[in-house]
């Protein structure tokens, strides 16, 4: 019998978090769980402690698996080996520094195989390091197309949706290799893509997104990482090119585009901000909240040179 859901572990020094991570899903209340622990040449004791938990929890060793890889592949890499051995009906990621409450797999999972949903959602709990936490509900959606298309904020995190494993191999999805920061983005934007329906888990059960400012979405400004979202968004519009979807369309992409081409909205750098992701100008242009003032500006600036920007942050400024 096939597992009912594989659950992909990425492990790489981590050995202070595992065993709290280790504990909640091997209490989950859902019977048959797969667990692929992927073992990316961590240097620590990870491997070590998870063991350790393992052997606390004898009735779920049959469902656990620990890949060793022999050099440190990375995030994409490493997720891409544990979905190729994933075996469930549905497949979800969980990070090692997180935790999830006992009944939200079951939960999720009972709600998916109910509507023969592709893909379930659910919300999570922000835990910051003061112990202070924010619950975040994700807005409600009809079709995974309403997720792309919308102007509301929605989280693309890997850890937020079970998704259905035959999308994945039916349209041969996989991480793109050697992106390692917006892997979840790159990934799941192209489930919503190719996924006709979508739910979200009601229960008061939660992911608990462990908000640390070493992880490595703590560093999204760094020039490698920079790099690597403008080389994902140019790979999911090539996607979505080829699937017949128009990216300009896709208001979630021009957003995310948005983001990273205003890094460079300073006057020092207006010449690289003007030629990143100029398709942006048009949308941002339309978008509600900014003055009058500020979207002729950034028009202005993208058609006849950049000098409407200088004079307007030099404005800005005083």
């Amino acid at each position: 019998m096939w597992p009912k859901l594989s659950v992909i572990i990425p492990i790489y020094g981590v050995e202070n978090s595992i065993e709290k991570c280790a504990e909640s899903l091997f209490r989950q209340t859902l019977d048959n769980i797969e667990y692929i622990f992927v073992n990316d040449c961590t240097p620590d004791r990870s491997i070590e402690v998870l063991q350790s938990v393992i052997d606390r929890y004898p009735n779920r060793r049959n469902q656990i698996r620990i890949i060793n890889l022999p050099n440190n592949f990375r995030q994409a890499a490493a997720r891409n080996i544990g979905l190729k051995q994933a075996k469930g009906l549905y497949v979800i990621h969980c990070d090692p520094d997180d935790w999830v409450d006992t009944t939200l797999y079951e939960d999720m999972y009972s709600l998916a195989s109910r509507r023969d949903y592709d893909i379930v959602s659910c919300d999570y709990m922000v835990e910051y390091e003061d112990n202070s936490r924010n619950l975040i509900r994700l807005p409600s959606v009809n079709t995974p197309m309403d997720v792309l298309c919308s102007n509301r904020y929605y989280i693309f995190t890997l850890w937020a949706h079970m998704v259905k494993r035959n999308i994945i191999t039916d349209n041969s999805l996989e991480f793109f290799s050697d992106i390692n920061c917006s892997e979840d983005v790159g990934f799941m934007a192209r489930v919503f893509a190719v996924s006709k329906t979508i739910g979200h888990n009601p229960s008061e059960s939660y992911y608990h997104y462990i908000k640390s400012e070493q992880s490595i979405t703590s560093k999204l400004n760094s020039p490698e990482i920079i790099a690597q979202r403008i080389q994902c968004l140019n790979l999911i519009d090539n996607f979505m090119a080829s699937h017949g979807l128009d990216a300009s369309r896709l208001a979630m992409l021009q957003r995310l585009k948005r983001d990273i081409k205003n890094i460079y909205l300073r006057k020092e750098s207006l010449e690289r901000w003007v030629k990143l992701f100029p398709e942006v100008c048009d949308w941002e242009c339309r978008q509600p909240g900014a003055s009058l003032m500020y979207k002729l500006t950034y028009y202005l600036s993208h058609k006849i040179g950049t000098w409407p920007m200088q004079l307007f942050l030099s404005l800005s400024h005083r």
